[in-house]
């Protein structure tokens, strides 16, 4: 056992344990989150552009500007506002949650079992480098709903 972990006692320990299953709470609501509002923004997109297109709705020049420029506000919104709100909280999260666990020592060897219980390199979750991608992915999938309702309002009337 390290010396931080001689430290700790019984009750230390239970706080600990109390505040990393509240982390692992948070990232996976957090997640869940983020996940929903891309899926329903690309559930959402899709349809309106295979709508559109089929629609017997006419749009000129400038209703195809001010369309693409609603559509692209919306995207601003979601994706630097809601979803860059939940991306920081997330990787807060992350960050608690990997502290924590190197703190019970779920990172060193030895500690438990002749090998870490975690993969060291989860203990840069949270922080550039880390190898988490999750919120990437969400932002393609908005980006590619985004693209797919520009263009369905490009098309219109040319398809």
């Amino acid at each position: 056992m390290s010396k931080q972990q001689k430290k700790l006692n019984e009750n230390q320990i239970g706080i600990l344990i109390s505040q990393l299953e509240e982390r692992y709470r948070s990232i996976h609501i957090i997640r869940e989150r983020a996940q929903n509002i891309s899926l329903w923004v690309l559930g959402i997109f899709a349809t309106a552009a295979g709508w559109l297109i089929q629609s017997k709705v006419e749009l000129n020049n400038s209703k195809k500007i001010f369309a693409s420029v609603v559509v692209i506000l919306a995207y601003i919104t979601i994706r630097f506002y809601y979803l860059g709100d939940l991306n920081k909280g997330f990787k807060g999260q992350q960050r608690v949650a990997a502290n924590i666990e190197d703190t019970l020592g779920l990172f060193k060897e030895g500690i438990y079992t002749e090998e870490t219980i975690l993969p060291s390199s989860w203990k840069l979750a949270g922080q550039k480098g880390s190898d988490g991608n999750f919120f990437d992915t969400i932002f393609v999938i908005l980006g590619v709903a985004v693209a797919i309702l520009i263009l369905g309002i490009v098309l219109k009337g040319i398809i």
